[in-house]
C-alpha cells in the first residue's frame, strides 16, 4: 500500500509541477490530492527504516522495531511516530476489532 501511495504522489507532484511550468496544462491536482500527497512525503521517512530492517535476515529484527515503535507511540501520547500510516491503521484497527470481539485484553 505504501508503494501504492507513493506512486500517486509522484504524479500528484508531477502534475503540480506540469501546472506550474506550463501554461496549457489542464489536469491541475486538487487541493486534497496536494495533501494526501504531502502526509505521503512525510511518511516516507518512517517507512525507509523499516523496510531496511525487514530486509535484514536477522531473525525477531523486524518485530522488535514493530514492538519498540507501537510501545513508543503509546507511551507519547501519539506525538512520536516511527511507523507509516498504513501500518499505524491496521494496529488501530486491530485494536478496535478486540474491544468489540467480546475479549478482555489487559495490558
Amino acid at each position: 500500500m505504501e508503494g501504492i501511495e507513493t506512486k500517486q504522489m509522484v504524479q500528484v507532484f508531477v502534475r503540480q509541477g506540469k501546472d506550474r511550468f506550463m501554461d496549457s496544462f489542464d489536469n491541475p491536482p486538487t487541493e486534497q490530492e496536494k495533501q494526501e500527497a504531502m502526509a505521503q512525503l512525510k511518511d516516507l521517512p518512517r517507512f525507509l527504516p523499516f523496510f531496511m530492517l525487514l530486509s535484514m535476515p536477522v531473525p525477531g529484527v523486524t518485530e522488535s522495531y514493530v514492538l519498540l515503535a507501537v510501545t513508543l507511540e503509546k507511551l507519547s501520547g501519539s506525538r512520536v511516530t516511527l511507523l507509516p500510516s498504513n501500518f499505524r491503521n491496521v494496529f488501530r484497527r486491530e485494536k478496535h476489532s478486540r474491544k468489540g470481539s467480546g475479549v478482555h485484553i489487559t495490558h
